[in-house]
């Protein structure tokens, strides 16, 4: 059956978790947020309520935990400039999104940039609450794997990159999805789920600790596909 519950409230987690092989867990507060009064609940839904969830997994013999993590966790991206090679863009400006027009401009030459796959390796730089939650997630995660790696616990987490979800095509225009499926590409939910499987099932059962950053490759304008996987 289903239940809805508010995973902050250990009492109400914890009777779900009894008998329980595996947590997937994809619930998160969303957006960019709009203040700094929205900080308390980016940080409860997302942060702290995993933290109840691992304590409460712990108490029960959970073993196993999938979390989402976010490519917004690295910021706007990794971008290039024909003249001045990699640059850190300028954000977009009003004239151009009103416009539609959705690329970055370089902040020497104010000419737009292209778009480059973000390596494994690449720093961590969230710019809003909700990209700073999720960067927070992955050194909870990366800790908490470490700590409890002698449990026989295992903790990974799965990046998806940008993907044709309800929200996703709820929020933005045709035009914005037009750009990204042309640019860093958009794919559907269901790429995810073979990686969901594998980290569920045996076979990575020497693997925790790992965040595993999907990428979407572009095909066409009109087309993308999931390719390999890398980890970070």
């Amino acid at each position: 059956g289903c239940r809805q519950v508010d995973i902050r409230d250990a009492d109400a987690l914890a009777p779900l978790l009894a008998g329980v092989d595996l947590v997937c867990h994809q619930a998160a507060m969303v957006g960019a947020g709009v203040d700094a009064a929205d900080a308390p609940a980016y940080g409860g839904h997302n942060d702290f309520a995993t933290t109840v969830m691992l304590a409460q997994m712990f108490a029960a013999g959970v073993r196993r935990l999938v979390l989402a993590s976010s490519m917004v966790v690295y910021g706007q991206g990794n971008y290039a400039c024909g003249d001045h090679g990699p640059v850190d863009p300028l954000p977009r400006r009003r004239a151009d999104l009103d416009a539609g027009i959705f690329d970055h401009r370089c902040p020497v030459c104010q000419a737009p940039v292209m778009w480059r796959l973000v390596d494994e390796d690449a720093a961590l730089r969230p710019r809003s609450l909700y990209a700073a939650s999720k960067a927070a997630l992955v050194g909870l995660i990366k800790s908490a794997a470490h700590e409890l790696k002698n449990h026989h616990v295992r903790i990974n987490l799965v990046s998806p990159g940008l993907r044709a979800t309800p929200i996703f095509l709820d929020v933005s225009t045709r035009e914005e999805r037009e750009y990204y499926a042309s640019s860093i590409g958009v794919g559907e939910p269901e790429g995810v789920v073979p990686t969901l499987l594998y980290l569920a099932s045996d076979a990575s059962e020497n693997l925790t600790g790992a965040v595993i950053e999907q990428r979407i490759l572009v095909v066409s304008e009109s087309k993308t596909g999931d390719i390999g996987t890398g980890l970070a």
